[in-house]
């Protein structure tokens, strides 16, 4: 995690008025943050970190400042960089006058809820359902192979998790209703 305000970085100074090599401590301390929580999603920390340098950042920036601001390897950066594109959370921008890529985070947090639901959650929720509905007719086929007791707790149990998958639709149509995003 970046813990330096100052870090050396080749971006000309042209492409900012201040200096390009300073972070806010409310941006490091924001970059800290979406680390964490990235990393107790599950998720590589520094995509996290990646995604609250770009989200606070004024200007776009390019991979090797990416990962000289976050205090990550240029791999890492570039790994994170395609993942936060791939869920739609940040964009990429050729800059011809410097013949290189630059990112920015999508600065609309609803959009950004709205890219992340659409590239990632909406077929995962559609396949567990399919999937539920295939382990629902399996149990079926093999109902007179297991005792009862066995055939009630596994549809007990997979009734559980169909009702959580519903739950996390639900709360996914009741959300982007009341933020008035359309999907």
């Amino acid at each position: 995690m970046v813990q330096k305000t100052e870090l050396p970085v080749t971006r000309p100074t042209t492409r900012r008025a201040s200096n390009p090599n300073h972070l806010a401590r409310t941006q490091v301390e924001f970059m800290g943050t979406c680390g964490r929580f990235s990393q107790s999603l599950g998720l590589s920390r520094s995509w996290g970190t990646i995604f609250g340098l770009l989200y606070l950042s004024p200007v776009e920036i390019g991979l090797q400042e990416i990962a000289d601001l976050a205090e990550i390897s240029k791999g890492s950066a570039s790994q994170g960089t395609r993942q936060l594109l791939a869920m739609g959370l940040i964009r990429k921008k050729w800059m011809r006058e410097e013949k290189r890529d630059f990112f920015e985070a999508v600065p609309n947090p609803e959009e950004a809820l709205k890219n992340l639901y659409q590239n990632i959650l909406k077929s995962r929720l559609e396949n567990s359902q399919d999937k539920m509905q295939e382990f629902t007719q399996l149990l079926e086929t093999e109902k007179t192979d297991l005792t009862p007791k066995e055939f009630k707790h596994i549809r007990t149990q997979l009734n559980n998790l169909d009702q959580l998958r519903e739950k996390i639709k639900n709360l996914k149509l009741l959300l982007f209703r009341k933020i008035k995003i359309s999907l």
